[in-house]
């Protein structure tokens, strides 16, 4: 169900939104920061301001019926991007519908690329394990407040989650996010659910048919926090992937190198990706659990 939102408050001009050609290439070679299952994001320009610009991929079911489910989950993302503004998630400058064949969203550009890309860019911030544990605790906070306004991420990895210029962490891509409903039950049915992804981030009981909860964002946290810690990609080991009978039903989970996973870590991992949902702290509690343990922010400062 789509969540109501006030006509023209979002509302950007197609003329007033440009895409960057990449130096020294032909016409129409436009700098590409990002491709995912949604859309194509470029560098662009909006009122003299540079920005991340994401084109929607559209079929040809959505542009022949533009107000069908498909239109509605790109009013629904919308939506859910008004609704959320705090330091730690990706600033929501508007979208463009004019064009209804490329609709487009607008957010912050952010230079540094996203969390993965900056620890492997920087191999001093890999020496220093405080720094890494500043970004998960950062990133908890983020889901923490987005958790508290009722909604499920539902794509939570290191490839959305943008370096701000503060050198922290900025939670981006809400296309696969639910809102809940208050006063209807926590968990959404998967039945209820379109584009649903299921990869190594996606939590087993998903990968099951269960329904969505915010248990299933913890189990993503998980993931993405080991991805930051070993700057590999989960599951690498496994021939056939993160595939049901393995990850399901037994139980297995990415390894913890002891070099470049701390045993404290590890034992959050282990709750964090709990096979049983209700095993798994809410991020209120990953926070507090993370605090102690994080950096004081001058070592972000020098990176």
């Amino acid at each position: 169900m789509a969540l109501p939102i006030k006509a023209r408050a979002w509302q950007l001009k197609s003329d007033d939104i440009s895409i960057d050609i990449v130096p020294g290439k032909i016409a129409n070679s436009y700098e590409i920061i990002g491709c995912g299952k949604s859309g194509t994001v470029y560098k662009g320009d909006w009122h003299s301001q540079m920005v991340a610009v994401k084109r929607l991929h559209r079929v040809k079911e959505e542009i022949e019926d533009p107000e069908g489910d498909n239109f509605q989950r790109i009013k629904n993302e919308i939506a859910i991007c008004l609704r959320l503004n705090h330091p730690r998630i990706v600033p929501f400058y508007g979208a463009c519908i004019e064009d209804i064949q490329q609709p487009s969203f607008v957010t912050k550009y952010c230079e540094k690329g996203n969390v993965l890309d900056y620890v492997k860019h920087h191999p001093k911030v890999n020496k220093l394990e405080l720094v890494r544990t500043s970004m998960l605790y950062e990133i908890s906070l983020g889901m923490s407040y987005i958790h508290r306004n009722f909604i499920v991420h539902a794509n939570l990895k290191a490839s959305n989650i943008l370096m701000g210029d503060d050198r922290k962490p900025l939670i981006g891509d809400f296309s696969m996010s639910q809102a809940k409903v208050k006063g209807q039950p926590d968990a959404i049915p998967q039945k209820n659910l379109s584009g649903i992804i299921y990869d190594a981030w996606t939590a087993p009981e998903i990968m099951s048919g269960g329904p969505l909860k915010y248990s299933a964002d913890v189990y993503s946290f998980a993931i993405t926090s080991w991805e930051i810690y070993t700057q590999d990609t989960p599951f690498s080991d496994f021939p056939e992937g993160p595939s049901k009978r393995r990850v399901v039903e037994r139980h297995e989970r990415p390894v913890c190198p002891s070099k470049t996973i701390p045993p404290s870590l590890k034992h959050l991992l282990e709750l964090y990706w709990a096979p049983e949902p209700s095993e798994r702290p809410r991020f209120v509690k990953i926070a507090n659990q993370l605090k102690p343990l994080k950096s004081n922010g001058k070592y972000l400062r020098a990176y």
